[in-house]
C-alpha cells in the first residue's frame, strides 16, 4: 500500500479479532487514505471508521473496560469516539494551539485501572492529562529549556502502579513521574546514551523492567529506568522505532526499525533475529502489536499497510481487503468561480500512468478526464492550470509535453510547437490572470518558455540567467504577480529571479537567502495575493524564507527551521 502508512494499531482487549489502525498519507500529496480503519475480522478485511476525524493519525489509545471508548492522537489535537469508531469528536479543550491546529499528539495512554484518566505527549515536548476521560486537558509537563528540539514519541504507565508513569523522545532522556505527572525527573542521565527514543515497552508480569528502543538500539532497564544496558546483540540496525512485548511471555520482545523488517527475541532482549519472511522491507515499520488474548498473532503496519502474523512473526502476509487504492496525486487545480470543480493530476496504477481527474462535487466523486492525452507509465501529470478569464481552458503538464483543454477537461490537445525540451522536463505552469492566452512554463534545463497565443507557439525569455555548462538553466517553480503580472519570479537552483517585464530580462533576487552546501537551492514560491509584494521561498536545504519587497533589511527575513528537507 504505497499510497499510506500505517501509524498506530490497538486491539480489543475483550474481542481481539477487533483492530484499529490509525492511518496516514504516505507522503503530503498523496491521494491515499487516512483517519482510522477497523477490522473485525482479524485483519482480513477493513473499513473506513474516519467520520469527524483529521486524515493523519498518529496514536490510538482503547480504554480496556469499555473497549468502544478510543482516543486517536493526530495532527490537531485529541479525538475521541465511543461507538467503536463510527463517529469521532475533538476533545481538545485545554490543549495548547500550534498556529491554527492544536498540538500534534504522538503518544496516548490509558489508564487500566481508572480509565477516565489519560495522558497525551507532543511533539512540542509537553505532556497533557485529563481526568474525565478527555473532556478537559491540562498539561503537567512543559520541556525546562525552550527553543531546542523537544518532541515526544513514546508513553507507557506502569500497569501495576499506574501512578508511574514513563515518555520518551527527543532529546534522548526518559522521564518518570511517580506522581501522576504532578512531578518529573530524568532516569537514565548515565547510561542511556543521548539519542532519540522513538518506543518504550514494560515488562508486565514484573514493571520494573522496560525496554527503550532508540536510534542507539535497544536498551533494557532492570531498575524501574535508573540503570540500562544495551541488548542489539544480532540486530543490524541501530534505528530501532517499535517495540512490542508477548503479554503472556513477556521475556518474548518484538522490535523493529527502518528497512529491517522486525527481529524477534526470546530471551529477554540478549539476542535476536530477522523474522522477515514476507515483509517488504522498503518501508519503515510505524506500528507494532501483538494480540494481548493470542499472542501468537501479530500485526504491523507500514507503509503498504498492515501485515499480520499468526505464527509469532515466523511469517507474514498483507491483510488489506478494503483500504483504498488511491492515486499518487502530484497537482491540483480548482475552479477560480466554483470551489466544487477540481482538477487533479495523478499518477496511477502499478504502472504508474500519468492521468487528469475531475470532481464536480468538491471531491465526493472523481471521474478520469484524460482523453487526448498520450498516457505514459511513471511520468506523473505535474501540473495543472486554469485560465481565470476563460475557465473551461485549462492546462496540463506530463513530462516534457503541454496539453491544453477548451472543453474544461472533455478532451486534450499537445501543445508543444517551439517548446524545444531536449533532455528537459516541464516542472511548473501559469497563467497571466489579467491576459488569457500568455502562458509561461518552467523547465529543469531549458529554463523559462513563453507563449502569448494560448500555448500555441512558445519562445524562450532567460535573458538574465546563469547557464550552467552542465545542468543548463534549471527552473523548479514560477509564482505571478496577480495584481502586476508582467513581474515573476523563479525558483532555481541559483536561488530567486525576477522580471518585471513578463520575462523578457531577469535578475537575481537572492540578498539574505542563505547559503548552504554552497547552494541556493529554491524550489517552491508562494505570493501573498492580497500583498503580492510579499513572497515566499521554500528551499531544499534551508527551509523557508518570505521576501518583504527587494530592499527588506536582514530582519525581515524570516527562518522556519522545521521545514528543513533532508539532502
Amino acid at each position: 500500500m504505497p499510497f499510506t502508512s500505517v501509524n498506530a494499531i490497538v486491539i480489543d482487549p475483550q474481542t481481539p479479532s477487533t483492530i484499529y489502525a490509525g492511518l496516514r498519507r504516505y507522503t503530503d500529496i498523496s491521494g491515499g487514505a487516512g483517519g482510522v480503519y477497523k477490522s473485525t475480522d482479524g485483519g482480513v478485511t477493513w473499513s473506513d471508521f474516519s467520520t469527524g476525524l483529521p486524515r493523519v493519525v498518529h496514536a490510538l489509545a482503547i480504554n480496556p473496560q469499555n473497549p468502544n471508548t478510543l482516543y486517536a492522537g493526530t495532527a490537531d489535537g485529541v479525538y475521541k469516539t465511543t461507538n467503536g469508531g463510527t463517529s469521532w469528536s475533538a476533545v481538545n479543550t485545554g490543549l495548547p494551539f500550534r498556529s491554527i491546529f492544536r498540538s500534534i499528539i504522538n503518544a496516548i495512554v490509558v489508564d487500566p485501572q481508572a480509565p477516565d484518566v489519560l495522558y497525551a505527549a507532543s511533539e512540542e515536548g509537553k505532556i497533557f492529562k485529563s481526568t474525565n476521560a478527555g473532556n478537559n486537558w491540562t498539561t503537567v509537563y512543559t520541556p525546562s529549556v525552550a527553543g531546542q528540539v523537544n518532541s515526544l514519541y513514546a508513553l507507557v504507565l506502569d500497569p501495576e502502579n499506574p501512578e508511574t508513569i514513563y515518555a520518551g523522545g527527543h532529546p534522548g532522556s526518559i522521564l518518570k513521574s511517580t506522581d501522576s505527572g504532578a512531578t518529573w525527573n530524568t532516569v537514565n542521565t548515565d547510561s542511556l546514551p543521548n539519542t532519540i527514543v522513538r518506543s518504550l515497552a514494560i515488562n508486565p508480569q514484573a514493571s520494573t523492567m522496560l525496554y527503550a528502543g532508540t536510534h542507539a538500539g535497544v536498551y533494557r532497564s532492570m531498575d524501574a529506568g535508573a540503570n540500562w544496558d544495551v541488548r542489539n546483540e544480532g540486530i543490524n540496525t541501530f534505528y530501532v522505532e517499535e517495540l512490542a512485548i508477548d503479554p503472556q511471555t513477556p521475556s518474548t520482545l518484538y522490535a523493529a526499525g527502518r528497512k529491517i523488517g522486525v527481529f524477534k527475541s526470546t530471551d529477554g532482549g540478549l539476542n535476536w533475529r530477522p523474522v522477515t519472511a514476507g515483509l517488504n522491507l522498503d518501508f519503515p515499520v510505524e506500528a507494532l502489536e501483538v494480540a494481548p488474548s493470542l499472542p501468537t498473532t501479530v500485526y504491523l503496519g507500514n507503509g503498504l499497510g498492515v501485515y499480520k502474523s499468526t505464527d509469532a512473526g515466523t511469517t507474514w502476509s498483507q491483510v488489506n481487503s478494503g483500504f483504498p487504492a488511491g492515486p499518487d496525486v502530484y497537482s491540483l487545480a480548482v475552479h477560480p468561480q466554483n470551489a466544487d470543480i477540481v482538477y487533479a493530476g495523478t499518477q496511477v496504477g502499478t504502472t504508474k500512468i500519468g492521468k487528469v481527474f475531475k470532481t464536480t462535487d468538491g471531491g465526493a466523486n472523481w471521474v478520469e478526464t484524460s482523453t487526448g492525452i498520450f498516457l505514459r507509465s511513471f511520468i506523473p501529470v505535474r501540473a495543472l492550470a486554469i485560465d481565470p478569464q476563460a475557465p473551461d481552458t485549462v492546462y496540463a503538464v506530463v513530462g516534457k509535453w503541454v496539453y491544453k483543454s477548451t472543453d474544461a477537461a472533455a478532451s486534450w490537445n499537445i501543445m508543444n510547437n517551439g517548446l524545444e525540451l531536449p533532455g528537459s522536463s516541464i516542472t511548473a505552469l501559469v497563467v497571466d490572470p489579467q491576459t488569457s492566452g500568455t502562458l509561461y512554463v518552467a523547465t529543469t534545463e531549458a529554463g523559462i518558455q513563453k507563449s502569448t497565443n494560448g500555448g500555441i507557439s512558445w519562445s524562450p525569455v532567460n535573458t538574465g540567467f546563469p547557464n550552467d555548462p552542465v545542468f543548463g538553466i534549471s527552473v523548479f517553480d514560477l509564482a505571478i504577480n496577480p495584481q502586476v503580472p508582467s513581474t515573476l519570479f523563479a525558483a532555481t537552483n541559483k536561488g530567486v529571479y525576477r522580471s518585471s517585464n513578463g520575462g523578457a530580462s531577469w535578475s537575481e533576487l537572492n540578498d539574505g537567502l542563505v547559503l548552504r552546501r554552497n547552494k541556493r537551492h529554491v524550489v517552491r514560491l508562494a505570493i501573498n495575493p492580497q500583498s503580492p509584494n510579499i513572497v515566499y521561498a521554500g528551499t531544499l536545504y534551508n527551509g523557508i524564507f518570505v521576501l518583504q519587497d527587494s530592499a527588506a533589511p536582514p530582519e525581515l527575513r524570516i527562518y522556519l527551521p522545521l521545514v528543513l528537507r533532508s539532502p
